[in-house]
């Protein structure tokens, strides 16, 4: 016979186990079984009793789904209260050791009310490791070197892309070059090939004028200048900028579809941001004390 305790604070309801009386493994499988409410006992989660380290008691708060979780409020009062009930604790303050951290509780006579410290709230950039005081300016250059970039490696190389091909165009006399050039300039900034523009005049030459040695150079040096971006993207996009090329590439390019020429500027500077708000959370690792070490950026 498994011996537990299911208590709730809050309406959150938890099953405390001691290890010692388990005749079988809390594997990750078995928790999820026992709090599941249609076929084990039903609950939010698993209190299960482990030594404590610098500490009066230790717990491991185990999640439905069978992970671990790091601290809960409820969860600890309810340890809490279990401790008191079960005679392991006579003081009316002891601390309890969580995967998060330190956290003292406080029980009152007659164990009526029981209070458990979470721990110091901090609205510290370093600490909460998103935004702030300090990273404030780290996030504003990364959005202006973003929105440079964006200039630079779109605008910029279809700005290229356009001189490259008008001259051609004009060397060759094709009627309304300078309208044909114009039209490479936007299909440049709105990502598309400019082959939709070059390929029909590289077939209306060959029609008009035959198959020339002029004509074959100019189809390649057309065909080429139309490839040119494929170069150029990875030199110019995202130069000076601390997010890989393709980041910058994907928000231009969904920014471009959602909102148009507004969009090609405003979405790789939230994709860039957002990539670099990402990996400084991944990089910020939790002390057992619950705090962060800052990552230097």
């Amino acid at each position: 016979m498994t011996h537990y305790v299911r208590s709730h604070g809050l309406a959150n309801d938890y099953i405390v186990m001691d290890p010692k009386d388990l005749p079988f493994e809390l594997t990750p499988d078995a928790v999820r079984l026992i709090c599941d409410r249609n076929r084990g006992v039903g609950s939010d989660g698993i209190l299960l009793v482990s030594p404590g380290q610098g500490a009066d008691f230790g717990v491991r708060i185990l999640n439905p789904d069978g992970s671990e979780a790091e601290k809960s409020g409820n969860g600890l009062r309810i340890f809490a209260r279990y401790l008191w009930d079960t005679g392991r604790v006579s003081d009316a303050r002891f601390v309890i050791e969580t995967k998060g951290g330190l956290a003292e509780a406080s029980v009152t006579p007659g164990a009526k009310l029981i209070r458990v410290g979470m721990g110091q709230a901090s609205f510290d950039s370093q600490v909460v490791g998103i935004s702030g005081p300090r990273r404030g300016p780290q996030i504003a250059h990364l959005c202006t070197a973003t929105t440079r970039a964006v200039a630079q490696g779109v605008v910029g190389i279809a700005f290229i892309q356009m001189l490259l091909i008008g001259v051609g165009f004009a060397v060759m006399g094709i009627p309304g070059a300078g309208l044909l050039a114009l039209a490479v300039l936007l299909l440049g900034i709105m990502q598309l090939p400019t082959s939709l523009i070059t390929l029909p005049v590289i077939v209306f030459v060959f029609v008009t004028q035959g198959a020339t040695l002029a004509t074959i150079v100019f189809a390649i040096y057309v065909f080429l200048a139309g490839l040119s971006d494929n170069v150029l993207k990875p030199l110019l996009l995202g130069r000076g900028v601390d997010v890989p090329m393709p980041v910058v590439l994907l928000g231009a390019l969904g920014g471009m579809v959602t909102d148009g020429i507004i969009g090609l500027f405003i979405g790789p500077v939230v994709l860039a941001v957002g990539y670099q708000l990402f990996w400084q959370w991944v990089e910020d690792q939790p002390h057992s004390d619950g705090t962060v070490e800052p990552t230097q950026t």
